[in-house]
């Protein structure tokens, strides 16, 4: 199973109508059943219950759980969850999975992404555990 943390998509550095330079990068929040670096898992309920409260409260992107950005830094241009299986990148990812597409303005946010310091998108939140892991 694809880790949810990666990357699938990233373009060439481009302009947009303002002639700003960025990077697009498109990427899984999350992905039901699959255990992330933490070890932890959401099922498809859950993970849409987080887009929907992202949506509704947050709309913004932060860096390492640390700082949140400014859209001059990097602007979420899609968010949607999967209704059903989808392959990108010749990778597999079953219905209910969050993906996110961003423009990256910042040059170390880009810098850091070329390199593969950045890797993907993580979430930060609270929850319930529970100590089973998915099958």
């Amino acid at each position: 199973m694809h880790q949810s943390h990666e990357i699938i998509e990233k373009s060439a550095l481009q302009k947009d109508s303002q002639g700003r330079e960025h990077l697009y990068v498109f990427a899984p929040v999350l992905v039901p059943q699959c255990v992330d670096l933490q070890n932890q898992w959401a099922n498809a309920e859950t993970i849409k219950e987080a887009a929907h409260c992202f949506m509704e409260k947050f709309q913004e992107s932060g860096y390492r759980h640390k700082a949140i950005l400014s859209k001059s830094a990097i602007t979420i241009v899609e968010n949607f969850i999967s209704k059903s299986a989808m392959s990108f990148g010749g990778k597999e990812f079953p219905a209910g999975t969050w993906f996110m597409g961003c423009k990256v303005f910042a040059k170390e946010l880009i810098d850091q992404i070329q390199s593969g310091q950045l890797k993907g998108f993580s979430i930060g939140g609270n929850g319930d555990l529970h100590p089973k892991l998915p099958q």
